[in-house]
């Protein structure tokens, strides 16, 4: 330590003033030493001074003191209002058109969440709006950036949390955190909480995990559904890629589950269209029905990656050409004319030899997107989606709902109604019969026990029988 440098070298300077003559010299010496002792006598106040205020933060933070308290408060609110202002750059603000391929999703979250928004005098009584959402199924089926594009379309605030935003090392700070979140939103209400890979925050509770982690859960159920929570006008969207493995309580909590699956082939070549929508292109809509039949199977997300990697082949072409010509490009959007450079062949009429790297930014013309692109890119680009994880969430979602009723399931349960019906219908006719034609062996009506009159005798039919007269003959 210092303290002990400083003691020690006092020390050795008072023993070499003993034995040393010259007062000049010694004088010199006594004057740092009193300035060593000086600087001593100081880091040891100061040493105590801090070990005195760390015994005394421990002290009111065991026994509860206000100062503790007061200033875990003031850290947990603190972080609570920088989430809640730093939310708004957190998702990308999509439009609600933009967001392609999950149709079923966004008409789910339309009636959960956008008109009970905008029609409250509808959603009254027995008609309540769903408190929590959950959005599952691959990744990269788009289940953030349909947060972002609600948000926008329904016109509400958007807080978006993560794991780390609660999980704390300190004791307590986690359950503070999420009562806080809360509580904020429920004071800005209309707002939608949204918690992005719930699941690894709500997994299944077990008999071996840490009593911290526990208690954050707890606190997370009692603030979603809990007594005294009253979130009116606060939606909770959660989001997840493995749903099986969050714990039945929150899973209950989420009242609305909505499975976003894979696109369809319409959808994949809406998809298309949006990534390629401004990109000059010779792309015909014949291509563009071929492109969503080759990437059945793929997410919303590995189209993307192919076309950004059918993108960057005419980038690839200027940097492996060596020679280059100079052409009047027109420009599409502005319509006026400017020269540029394009890669040729070599013995190309007027034919540079050079390289992109030695022109400006300005001079180098990127050719058109062609369906070769998309060709070579199919190559290099698949699925990231395993065709047996696709059946697992189909089973979690037959198990627990949030599943999309296709046609031929609606089919089905159309004719399986209308079949209960028509057994229903003969049960009720016989049954009817029965009760309008029961009599007993006295002539009482077995429905009001009154004598009725006996009925009337069968009419008999009598044949008419002709009397043989004999006709004298002669």
């Amino acid at each position: 330590m210092a303290v002990n440098v400083y003691a020690n070298a006092a020390e050795y300077f008072i023993a070499g003033i003993r034995r040393d003559r010259n007062e000049k010299r010694k004088n010199h010496i006594k004057r740092r030493v009193g300035d060593y002792i000086q600087r001593a006598e100081s880091i040891k106040s100061a040493l105590r001074q801090a070990k005195e205020d760390v015994r005394r933060k421990k002290r009111a933070v065991f026994h509860n003191g206000s100062n503790g308290v007061a200033a875990s408060s003031d850290a947990v609110s603190a972080r609570v209002r920088q989430i809640f202002a730093s939310s708004s750059g957190t998702i990308p603000e999509m439009k609600w058109n933009e967001v392609a391929g999950v149709d079923a999703a966004k008409s789910a979250l339309e009636e959960a969440v956008i008109l009970p928004s905008r029609f409250p005098t509808i959603f009254k009584d027995g008609r309540t709006p769903w408190k929590g959402v959950m959005l599952y199924g691959p990744p990269g089926t788009g289940k953030s950036l349909i947060a972002g594009a609600l948000a926008s379309h329904a016109g509400v605030k958007l807080v978006s949390v993560s794991a780390s935003d609660l999980v704390s090392k300190y004791q307590g700070e986690s359950e503070k955190m999420i009562r806080g979140i809360m509580e904020e939103a429920r004071r800005q209400r209309p707002c939608i909480v949204f918690i992005d890979e719930i699941d690894s925050i709500g997994r299944s509770r077990k008999s071996g995990e840490k009593d911290s982690t526990r208690r954050m859960k707890n606190e997370l159920l009692k603030q979603l559904d809990g007594v005294g929570a009253k979130n009116t006008g606060v939606v909770v969207l959660g989001a997840t890629n493995a749903p099986w493995e969050i714990d039945a309580a929150l899973r209950r909590r989420f009242e609305k589950r909505i499975y976003v699956g894979l696109p369809d082939e319409a959808s994949r070549e809406k998809i298309f269209r949006v990534h390629l929508e401004g990109e000059p292109s010779s792309v015909t809509d014949r291509h563009f029905r071929r492109l969503a039949k080759a990437t059945d199977g793929m997410s919303g997300s590995d189209i993307a990656q192919l076309c950004r990697e059918a993108l960057m082949e005419p980038v690839r072409e200027l940097m492996r050409a060596k020679y280059f010509k100079r052409v009047r490009i027109r420009d599409s959007r502005t319509g006026a004319t400017r020269i540029k450079y394009v890669p040729v062949k070599k013995g190309t009429r007027g034919a540079v030899q050079t390289t992109m790297f030695r022109m400006k930014g300005n001079d180098v013309h990127c050719r058109p997107l062609t369906m070769n692109d998309f060709v070579i890119a199919l190559k290099r680009v698949k699925s990231t989606v395993k065709s047996g994880d696709l059946k697992r969430y189909e089973q979690f979602a037959n198990e627990f709902g949030g599943g999309n009723v296709v046609r031929g399931d609606a089919d089905a349960i159309r004719t399986m109604t209308a079949t209960d019906d028509d057994a229903e219908r003969g049960v009720i006719s016989r049954l009817t019969s029965w009760l309008w034609g029961a009599q007993s062996k006295d002539g009482v009506d077995v429905r009001s026990r009154t004598r009725l009159p006996p009925p009337p005798p069968p009419q008999q039919q009598r044949r008419s029988r002709r009397r043989r007269v004999a006709v004298p003959t002669g």
